[in-house]
C-alpha cells in the first residue's frame, strides 16, 4: 500500500436487485458485475478479456423451520476468465501479498494509533462494564451463525505465464468448467470444501517450441474417455479433531520436458528485489509421533496422533487415479522448425 506499484481493478456495470420475503429477516438479492478488468501500475491489461459476474443470494426466514431450511444459499457465476501475467507483474504480486499479508507490519496503516484507539496500559482505565458492539446504523450487533452453503461456477479459467514482453509466451495452463462448492455448518462444527475440474491442460507456449511433437505438459488421456471430471479435491473437517481429505484424477499424461520445465521454475522462482525479509524468532515446537494406516487396497490412508499434544487429531487421505501415463522428452532448446519454414517432424 506504501508502494507505488500497486493492481487496479476497472468495472462496467453494476446492477443490484434485492426482495423482500413476506417472513421476517427473509430475502433474495441477484447482483450482476460486467466488464471487470485488471491492470498493473503501468496500465497494461493483465487480462485478455472483461469478466462477467453474476450472484444470486437466498435468505430464508429466521427461526421457520429447519436449520437447512434456514441455510444461506449464495451462487456465483463467472464466465470465461483468462488472465495474463508477465514476469515483472509475477514480482509486483510477490511483493504486494508479502508486504500486505505475509509480513507482521502490514503496510496498510501508520506506524503510530491515536492516543484514543491505543491500548491502555494501566488495568485501573479498564473498564469493568462491556459496551454492546453497534452497527453503523447504531442498532446492536447480535451474531447468529447460520449454515451456508456456496457454490461457484466458473466455465474457463486460464493463466499464461509470458516473460518481459506480452507477445513472450512461457506456458498456459487451463481449466474448463471449474465448480467449487462450500459447505459451512456451525452447527455441527463442521466445514466441507470441494474443488472439480473438468479438463486441465498445460501447455508449453514458448517460440522455440513450434513446430514440437509434444508441446502439451498436462492434459488428459483421450482414450480413457471424459465421463468423469478430471481433477477432484474434496476436504472435510469436523471439529478440531477429524478431518478428511480426497484426491481424484481422471487419466492424467504428464510429459517432461526439461528445457520447458527448467523455464516454468525460473519463472517461479524469480522474486521482487525490494520484497524485505522477516526475521522470526524460532519457537519451540511439540513432535507428535502419528502411525499410518492402509486401508482398503491401498489408496487410503488413515492418520492418528499417537503422542505429543494432549488434543488427538485424525486424518484420513484418499488417493484414487485412473490410468496414468508419463513421457520423458529431451528435444534440447532448438526448434523443429527448419530456416524454409517447414517442419521437421515426421
Amino acid at each position: 500500500a506504501t508502494a507505488g506499484e500497486h493492481f487496479s481493478v476497472k468495472t462496467g456495470e453494476l446492477s443490484a436487485e434485492y426482495s423482500a420475503l413476506p417472513e421476517p429477516s427473509g430475502g433474495v438479492a441477484t447482483v450482476s458485475l460486467s466488464d471487470v478488468m485488471i491492470e498493473d501500475f503501468n496500465g497494461i491489461n493483465m487480462q485478455d478479456g472483461p469478466i462477467h459476474m453474476g450472484i444470486d443470494l437466498v435468505v430464508p426466514a429466521e427461526g421457520v423451520g429447519s436449520d437447512e431450511d434456514q441455510a444461506f444459499r449464495i451462487k456465483i457465476d463467472m464466465s470465461s476468465s483468462a488472465f495474463l501475467l508477465m514476469q515483472h507483474q509475477y514480482k509486483q504480486l510477490v511483493s504486494t501479498l508479502g508486504k500486505n499479508i505475509g509480513e507482521i507490519d502490514l503496510f496498510l496503516r501508520d506506524d503510530s494509533l491515536p492516543e484514543t484507539l491505543s491500548t491502555p496500559k494501566n488495568e485501573e482505565n479498564i473498564s469493568n462494564t462491556t459496551s454492546p458492539v453497534l452497527t453503523h446504523a447504531g442498532i446492536e450487533f447480535e451474531e447468529k451463525p447460520r449454515v451456508m452453503y456456496i457454490d461457484v461456477i466458473i466455465h474457463s479459467l486460464s493463466l499464461d505465464l509470458l516473460g518481459q514482453q506480452e507477445n513472450e509466451g512461457i506456458a498456459r495452463i487451463e481449466a474448463v468448467k471449474t465448480n467449487i462448492s462450500l459447505a459451512i455448518k456451525p452447527n455441527e462444527d463442521r466445514f466441507a470444501a470441494k474443488i472439480s475440474l473438468q479438463e486441465l491442460v498445460c501447455t508449453d507456449e514458448r517460440a522455440e517450441a513450434i513446430g514440437r511433437f509434444e508441446r502439451s505438459l498436462i492434459s488428459q488421456d483421450l482414450a480413457a474417455g471424459m465421463d468423469q471430471s478430471f481433477f477432484v479435491v474434496t476436504y472435510e473437517t469436523t471439529g478440531k479433531t477429524v478431518t478428511n481429505v480426497g484426491l481424484r484424477v481422471g487419466s492424467p499424461r504428464m510429459v517432461f520436458i526439461p528445457d520447458a520445465i527448467n523455464e516454468i521454475l525460473g519463472y517461479l522462482e524469480s522474486e521482487s528485489s525490494d520484497l524485505d525479509k522477516v526475521d522470526v524468532e524460532p519457537v519451540s515446537a511439540k513432535l507428535t509421533e502419528y502411525k499410518i494406516t492402509p486401508i482398503g487396497e491401498g489408496t487410503s490412508f488413515e492418520v492418528e496422533a499417537l503422542a505429543g499434544p494432549s488434543e488427538i487429531r485424525m486424518m484420513s487421505f484418499t488417493v484414487i487415479t485412473g490410468p496414468c501415463s508419463v513421457v520423458l522428452v529431451d528435444l534440447g532448446g532448438n526448434s523443429l522448425i527448419g530456416e524454409d519454414g517447414t517442419s521437421s517432424v515426421t
